[in-house]
């Protein structure tokens, strides 16, 4: 899960790929990029449409609205061919057939690459073919100049590429732009001769290998299954094969009868006695992994609760970790053992509405209730470091208190942050209130605002107070911001300032698309005008946004002189999509010397009374400071960075144990095409330590926002039939269970049922983002018992509940 997400990342160069298409120009910038979405895309699960052939794998910038399969009845030759069919509404993108192998059999040679082409009321239907560099692409054709259209029968075509000695990869496949379906088959390689004319379509300085391709991946020696007939089997082999996969479906049906745990309820305080079997899962282990299949349901949401507290009463776990930004997170530990702060406000200071639900408060209040019965104590605390703010913060507080010589370079630092790459997702103008002036005073801030074609998101004015313990106050106007097309409106937010505040924060907030204008900004506090405007300009009048920090990654925020409501200017933000920028490597490497700095300093902080906790403290936010801007670079994943983080949250906490709550995605225990999700990282560190459970559902409902993404809507319930048949949530609920648990480790090791585990199934995964017309990508195959220990089961869920009055601020 990502405070941004969707699930998971994409390539920076999707957007390039979808200006092109939706231009409709078959040009060769479209599949230049297209092995970098490829690749991204191929280390997701093969979605659950018909399959594609055997050594292949569907791609592209929309892969959702495609189906592919083997086709025995259509072929050029030999018993099958591969059909690529468009079967969305709505004809955006493209999808791609293809695969990948290494180079080493090529390199020096020059290669054509042929293969045999049908189509159908094609809008563009294209082979194409792509050598790979270690730091770029060194040749590549997509048929751009001379795509397939319209309806053709089956004809032969080629492309010819020299292959440099520095080639390290080749990708080639069929490509589908637009409506329409394509049979393909007879793909053949051959080394040819100089008199065959070369097609590639890169220049001299498209090949300049310049930007690292990202982390090596393995890839076969040679493209294999290419006439589409591996796999295919006779009429009598179907029948055989029908027939023992359903005897193998029995088989397993009847086995999850007899062994599934049956547990009466998802709800918390209802005893343990259904829980007991539980006991000898989780073992002597340290770490109980909690997955969840969608990040907005309400009985994932409450099974974790109930999980968290017969571990803690049973089996003495003493810390929670969730999937969120990991000081952000710590705040709660305060209210949990010692009862300061406002939960709900705690909750949404980690920022994901995920977390802001009815069900995580309640587990909140729950582990206060447990902690002050003096059962605990259970810790609350966070594991992920995708935003740098509080951790900078509390570095730059720690060094002002024990290392002030050191603090200027902080400082510095953090004003790097600030003007690197990998910004806030939406438009923000920020500055800082003195807290002198407004401490233990009601404030008002207002101020005039303009829009235009806002029909995602909102334009609005936002206002936060942060205490010692974490969030005291906050608005954004999320919930009544401006939207549409308007002209000059007046509008305001009112607010307690705490005594004891630490930090003011307040500006103006662009979230979504279209164009927004905010002008003649006012601060009153106990409604007395405050006039003092040394430190910002609060009607944008001055040469630049004085006092105020702006930017947001895919928003242009600068000074408009054409339209104001006042003076003779106002700020305008503006949604202007862009390719992500890497943060700057300067940053990382002054962040970098933060951390050294840090821990080479332990002595020295501890020799003048510094507490090593506070010490350790201070490091492990320089490190999330620096784990994210390595994350943004592509450096080092969010995943290996997360399980560090893990292990040093167990490193401060000897002999401690630790449930953890993340996506199913992220506790798994391994992954494909060489990514290695959280899971796996941990596995490698704590072995058998650790106890995995996934989630799964058949049918019902969950939150998440609504795709594509950005998402065109905004957060809300959706619902769900039941799995198809075959998948394995359909078979868990087929045995007639309601909610349990199976120990995947007790499935027997051969026969009927070990057979229908050892083949990969089909089973829900939606993080953040959800589309009905893209369902087919949610239902993923994968081979459950090889990435969890055990799984939790709820054949029905809900929505989860949000917190009333939510916000989601900078």
């Amino acid at each position: 899960m990502s405070k941004k997400e969707t699930g998971r990342s994409k390539p920076s160069s999707s957007q390039i790929i979808k200006h092109s298409l939706t231009n409709r120009n078959v040009i060769p910038i479209v599949a230049l990029f297209l092995a970098l979405g490829a690749m991204a895309y191929a280390s997701r699960p093969t979605a659950l449409t018909a399959d594609p052939p055997k050594s292949w794998f569907m791609s592209g910038s929309h892969p959702q609205n495609y189906e592919t399969s083997v086709d025995t009845t259509v072929k050029h030759s030999g018993r099958a061919s591969a059909h690529i069919k468009f079967i969305a509404a709505n004809a955006e993108g493209f999808g791609t057939l293809m695969q990948m192998f290494k180079a080493d059999d090529y390199r020096g040679k020059r290669v054509r690459m042929s293969a045999w082409l049908k189509s159908e009321d094609a809008d563009a239907a294209m082979l194409w073919l792509r050598l790979d560099g270690a730091k770029g692409m060194l040749g590549f054709d997509n048929m751009g100049n001379r795509p397939v259209k319209g309806t053709s029968d089956w004809k032969k075509y080629e492309i010819t590429l020299d292959v440099p000695a520095a080639t390290v990869n080749i990708g080639f496949g069929a490509m589908v732009l637009g409506k329409g379906q394509v049979w393909l088959d007879d793909f053949m390689f051959e080394v040819v001769g100089q008199d065959v004319p070369s097609t590639n379509m890169l220049t001299a300085e498209q090949m300049k290998e310049e930007h690292e391709a990202g982390q090596p991946q393995e890839f076969p020696r040679q493209p294999a299954n290419l006439n589409f007939e591996e796999g295919v089997l006779t009429a009598e082999q179907t029948a055989a094969r029908l027939a023992q996969e359903t005897a193998n479906a029995d088989a397993t049906r009847s086995w999850l009868k007899a062994n599934a745990i049956r547990l009466s309820t998802v709800e918390a305080g209802h005893g343990f006695a259904d829980m007991e079997p539980l006991k000898k899962i989780v073992g002597d282990a340290r770490i109980v992994s909690l997955g969840e299949a969608t990040h907005g349901s309400r009985e994932f949401f409450q099974l974790k609760h109930r999980m968290l507290e017969f571990l803690a009463t049973e089996k003495g776990f003493t810390i929670f970790s969730i999937e969120a930004n990991m000081p952000e997170a710590y705040r709660l530990n305060d209210y949990v053992l010692n009862g300061n702060g406002d939960p709900a406000k705690l909750i949404e200071g980690m920022y994901f509405w995920t977390w802001r639900t009815e069900e995580v408060l309640d587990m909140v209040q729950w582990m206060r209730e447990f902690n002050k019965s003096g059962k605990g104590p259970v810790q609350f605390t966070g594991f992920d470091m995708q935003t740098p703010d509080v951790a900078a913060g509390i570095v730059s507080d720690f060094v002002a208190k024990v290392d002030a010589d050191y603090s200027l370079t902080v400082r510095q630092a953090i004003d790097q942050l600030k003007t690197s790459g990998g910004g806030p997702s939406f438009g923000v103008a920020t500055a800082t209130f003195p807290i002198k002036d407004a401490g233990g005073k009601r404030a008002r801030f207002s101020g005039y605002i303009k829009t235009e074609g806002i029909s995602t998101g909102y334009a609005g004015l936002w206002w936060r107070v942060d205490g010692a313990s974490g969030q005291l106050a906050f608005d954004n106007m999320q919930d009544r911001g401006a939207t549409g097309t308007t002209d000059w409106q007046r509008y305001e937010i009112e607010l307690p300032v705490a005594a004891d505040a630490k930090n003011i924060n307040f500006g103006a907030i662009l979230s979504g698309n279209g164009t927004a204008w905010f002008d003649g900004l006012a601060v009153e506090l106990d409604g007395t005008p405050y006039l003092d405007q040394t430190a910002f300009d609060l009607d944008f009048e001055s040469s630049a946004p004085r006092g105020f920090y702006t930017g947001g990654d895919g928003y242009a925020v600068e000074l408009d002189s054409q339209v104001f409501h006042k003076g003779k200017q106002s700020l305008r933000m503006k949604r202007v999509p862009t390719e992500p920028k890497a943060p700057d490597p300067k940053v990382t490497a002054t962040w970098n010397e933060v951390v050294r700095h840090l821990k080479s300093s332990r002595e020295a902080y501890g020799k003048k009374g510094t507490a090593m906790r506070d010490i350790e403290w201070a490091i492990q936010n320089a490190r999330v400071v620096l784990q994210c801007l390595q994350m943004r670079a592509n450096e080092v994943s969010r995943d290996q960075s997360m399980a560090e983080n893990i292990k040093w949250i167990l490193d401060n906490n000897p002999g401690a144990k630790i449930v953890l709550w993340a996506h199913n995605g992220h506790v798994a225990t391994s992954g494909d095409f060489g990514y290695d999700p959280m899971g796996a990282s941990l596995r490698k560190m704590f072995g058998n330590q650790m106890v995995v459970f996934g989630f799964a559902f058949n049918q019902g409902s969950f939150q998440a926002r609504e795709m594509p993404m950005p998402p065109k809507g905004g957060l809300r319930a959706f619902t769900i039939n039941p799995a198809p048949e075959g998948s394995l949530d359909a078979m868990l609920a087929s045995a007639g269970l309601q909610i349990a648990v199976i120990d995947l480790r007790a499935l027997p090791k051969e026969g009927a049922v070990a057979n229908w585990f050892s083949e990969p199934r089909g089973t829900r995964s939606i993080g953040a983002g959800y589309g009905d017309e893209f369902a087919a990508n949610f239902l993923v195959k994968q081979n459950t018992p090889k990435i969890y220990d055990a799984l939790l089961f709820v054949e029905k869920t809900t929505a989860a509940r949000a917190l009333k009055n939510k916000t989601a601020g900078p």
